[in-house]
C-alpha cells in the first residue's frame, strides 16, 4: 500500500516539519509502506496524509474521502485567533480522518461536532537518531531555548538568568544549524506560548529521539498524554528557573535521571503506534 504524505508549501517556514515528516516517513516505510512525500501534491492512488490544515480549499475537494488530516495546532487557549482557527479546521475537518497531538485539542474538537478522531502518540524511530551526544558532563551549553520570546517566556527566561543559568536562545533555526547546538545543550527547554497549552511535542520529540534532555514546563492545566511526563524533566511555571538551577548543580542527578528518560522514550516504538492507528 502506498501512502503520501502532503506537507504545507504556504506556511511561514516549512522547514518545522522536517522532522516530523522524517518521523513518519521512517516508521510508515518500516511497516512495509510504500511512502512518498510532496509539497502540495495529492495522490490520488495512494492514502493520503496532509500535515496540517494549512491548504487550500481546492486542494482538499481533491483529496479522496479517505484522507487523514494532522492537526497541528494550539486549540485550547481562548484568543478570537483560535477561533478563527477552530471555525476554519471543523469546516474541513468534517470530511475527514482527524489525527491530533493533545487531548485537549480532541475535546475541542468533538464539541464542534467532530466526531472522527484520533489521538497520536509521538515515539521512538531508530533512523531518526542522527547523533550520538557527548556525556551531559562534557556539553557546553546549559540550556538551549529556540522559539519565539513573549512577555511569559521573558519573564522565566529571566529568572533563570539571576540563577546563573545560561540559556543560548535563538529562532528561526533549523536543520544542521540548530542540531549543533541542540547536541551542544545538557538541556533543551520548553516554554508554553499560550495562556492555556498543550505539551509541545513538536518541539520535544526530535531532541529526545536523539538523546538530548528536554525540561518542560508543565502547569496544572497543561494537556499532555500521561506516557510523556515519564520522558521529560516538568515543572510548572513558578518553580522552573528554581529547578532548571538545582538539577544544573547537580550533574550525577540530571545524568542518571535523564538516562532512565530517554531509555524509557526509546520504548516507545512510532512504528507500532502508527500500525495500530491505521488498523
Amino acid at each position: 500500500m502506498k501512502i503520501n504524505i502532503v506537507r504545507p508549501s504556504a506556511v511561514w517556514h516549512p522547514e518545522v516539519f522536517n522532522e516530523f515528516c522524517n518521523l513518519l516517513e521512517y516508521s510508515l516505510a518500516e511497516l512495509g509502506y510504500e511512502v512518498s512525500t510532496q509539497f502540495d501534491g495529492i495522490d490520488q492512488q495512494a492514502l493520503n496524509i496532509f500535515i496540517s490544515f494549512f491548504f487550500s480549499s481546492e486542494i482538499f475537494r481533491q483529496a479522496p474521502s479517505n484522507s487523514i488530516v494532522f492537526q497541528v495546532e494550539n486549540l485550547a487557549g481562548q484568543s478570537d485567533y483560535t477561533e478563527r482557527q477552530i471555525k476554519y479546521i471543523t469546516e474541513k475537518a468534517i470530511h475527514f480522518q482527524v489525527w491530533d497531538y493533545s487531548p485537549a485539542n480532541i475535546e475541542v474538537l468533538k464539541s464542534h461536532g467532530i466526531s472522527n478522531l484520533k489521538l497520536f502518540e509521538f515515539g521512538f524511530a531508530k533512523k531518526l537518531e542522527r547523533y550520538r551526544p557527548r556525556p551531559i558532563g562534557l556539553r557546553p551549553l546549559d540550556v538551549l531555548f529556540y522559539g519565539r520570546i513573549n512577555e511569559h517566556r521573558r519573564s522565566i527566561l529571566a529568572d533563570m538568568a539571576v540563577l546563573g543559568v545560561k540559556v543560548k536562545m535563538v529562532k528561526s533555526l533549523f536543520g544542521a544549524e540548530r542540531d549543533a547546538l541542540m547536541i551542544s545543550s545538557k538541556l533543551v527547554l520548553n516554554l508554553h506560548d499560550y495562556n492555556a497549552s498543550n505539551f509541545e511535542i513538536f518541539r520535544a520529540h526530535y531532541p529526545l529521539n536523539n538523546g538530548i534532555p528536554i525540561l518542560s514546563e508543565i502547569n496544572a492545566d497543561t494537556s499532555i498524554i500521561p506516557n510523556y511526563l515519564d520522558y521529560i524533566f516538568s515543572f510548572p511555571a513558578e518553580e522552573i528557573a528554581l529547578k532548571t538551577s538545582e538539577l544544573l548543580s547537580t550533574p550525577s542527578v540530571l545524568d542518571q535521571e535523564s538516562e532512565r528518560q530517554l531509555s524509557q522514550f526509546a520504548k516507545s516504538s512510532q512504528s507500532e503506534i502508527l500500525k495500530v492507528l491505521l488498523a
